[in-house]
Order: C-alpha cells, then sequence, then structure tokens
C-alpha cells in the first residue's frame, strides 16, 4: 500500500507539475511567439526599409546617369553649333577676300582701260599735231 500511495502522491505531483509547466509553458510560448512576431515584423521593416534605400539608390543613379547624358549632348550640340558658326565665318571670309580679289582686278582692268584710252587719246594729239604741222608745212609751200 505504501508503494501505491507513493506512487499515487508522485503521479499527482507529476501531474501537478506537468500541468503548471504546460500553463507556465503556454504562456511563455505566447511570449516567445510574439517576440518571434515582433521581430519578424522588425525585419520585414528592416528588409522594406533596405529596400526602399536601394530603390532610392537606383533611382539616383538613373537620374545621375540621364543628366550626365543630357549634359554630354548638350555640349555635342554646342561644339557641333560652334564648329557650324566657325565654318560659316571661314566662308564668309572666303567669300569677301574672293569679292575684294574680284574687285582688285576690275580696277586693275579699269586703270588698264583707262591707261590705253590716255594713250590712245595722246596718240590722237600727237597724230593731230603732226597732221596740223604737216598741213601748216604744205600751206607754207603753197604760199
Amino acid at each position: 500500500p505504501y508503494t501505491t500511495l507513493f506512487r499515487s502522491k508522485a503521479l499527482e505531483e507529476e501531474a501537478r507539475r506537468m500541468a503548471e509547466g504546460k500553463a507556465r509553458g503556454a504562456v511563455e510560448d505566447e511570449a516567445a511567439r510574439e517576440k518571434a512576431k515582433q521581430e519578424a515584423i522588425r525585419k520585414a521593416a528592416e528588409e522594406e526599409e533596405a529596400t526602399k534605400k536601394k530603390a532610392a539608390a537606383e533611382d539616383a543613379s538613373r537620374r545621375k546617369t540621364i543628366e550626365e547624358e543630357a549634359r554630354r549632348k548638350l555640349e555635342e550640340e554646342e561644339a557641333a553649333r560652334r564648329a557650324a558658326e566657325e565654318e560659316e565665318a571661314r566662308r564668309a571670309a572666303e567669300e569677301e577676300a574672293a569679292k575684294r580679289k574680284a574687285e582688285e582686278e576690275a580696277d586693275r582692268r579699269k586703270t588698264a582701260e583707262e591707261a590705253a584710252e590716255e594713250k590712245a587719246a595722246k596718240r590722237k594729239v600727237v597724230e593731230e599735231a603732226a597732221k596740223r604741222a604737216a598741213e601748216e608745212e604744205a600751206y607754207k609751200r603753197k604760199s
């Protein structure tokens, strides 16, 4: 009987401890679950924040790339515009030089023509003077 009594008391004690343990374990399990849930929420928030930072960094990088491309394109357009202006200025200078050269050539021709006309006029004066002299000589002989 003593053994039976001891066993039943031991079983009761064990049952009571198990029940308390389960109750305590249930509370502890609930606290652990809540802690794990909070940890999961925190990790998810950290991951979301990291994802947002990564997306923001990618957006900033894309914007920087686009800005650099736009700046490079503007520089190329500016260089092309300057080259076109320089080419136009060079062409205008060449045209001006050709125009001056043509004017100078025209002036030389005009000067040459005037010189030829003046020479012809002098020759005519000399011829007329010679003709008058010859006429005077002929008149003197007749008289």
